[in-house]
């Protein structure tokens, strides 16, 4: 066991550290500095709209209803860790009579944990595609409410007014929680991914996606 996890933390830290350096030479050399910039534009882009949204359907949909249920202890301990990391440096902040942007801002970066660019790619090196469905449903379980609560406290600073149709909107159109909504239809109707499929993304998908979004 701690074989495999050194290894999958070595494997992991190379790639954040590949991209890192990478960064660096091309903020460093005139040359290179737009293209870089350009290149880790797009790539952030395509993992935010393709890699992230495909990952948490297959991660779902593969998946029957009963199975589903099952993981809803990984919605629960979600629930758990969002809450202490939300609201523990509200307190902290309130103590040290942060200004309110201060308070919003390390509530917001405090609650949302790297559950997805980091967390998915952990737990594939660590347990395979078999731990991706309790994982996607974590990640949702803090992505959604963080996504929510963010929105609603940027527009409560601005001072503008929050409808739930805003809300609906903004969190419906965010790619991976869209993707989320569909893989349950899928699983609640009893609409199976085709084998073929789901063969295809763990056997030519899976390592470069997971690679792309460290």
């Amino acid at each position: 066991m701690s074989e495999t996890f050194l290894g999958a933390a070595a494997y992991i830290l190379a790639l954040v550290i590949a991209g890192a350096v990478i960064r660096v030479i091309g903020d460093r050399m005139r040359v290179l500095q737009r293209p870089t910039k350009v290149c880790f534009r797009y790539l952030n882009l395509f993992v935010l709209w393709v890699v992230l949204p495909a990952v948490v359907f297959v991660s779902i949909a593969r998946y029957n209803l009963s199975d589903i249920l099952g993981f809803g202890n990984a919605i629960f301990l979600a629930f758990i860790g969002l809450g202490v990391c939300f609201i523990s440096p509200i307190v902290l902040a309130h103590i040290l009579k942060e200004d309110r942007t201060t308070t919003i801002a390390v509530a917001m970066n405090s609650a949302f944990m790297n559950v997805t660019h980091l967390g998915f790619p952990v737990v594939y090196a660590l347990v395979g595609g078999g731990g991706l469905g309790p994982a996607a449903l974590y990640a949702m379980g803090i992505g959604v409410p963080n996504l929510v609560f963010g929105i609603m406290l940027m527009s409560s600073a601005a001072k503008k007014r929050v409808t739930p149709r805003f809300l609906l909107e903004n969190v419906v159109t965010f790619p991976a929680a869209f993707a989320l909504i569909v893989a349950l239809l899928f699983v609640g109707f009893g609409a199976a991914v085709p084998t073929a499929a789901r063969e295809f993304f763990d056997v030519n998908l899976a390592k470069p996606f997971f690679a792309l979004m460290l």
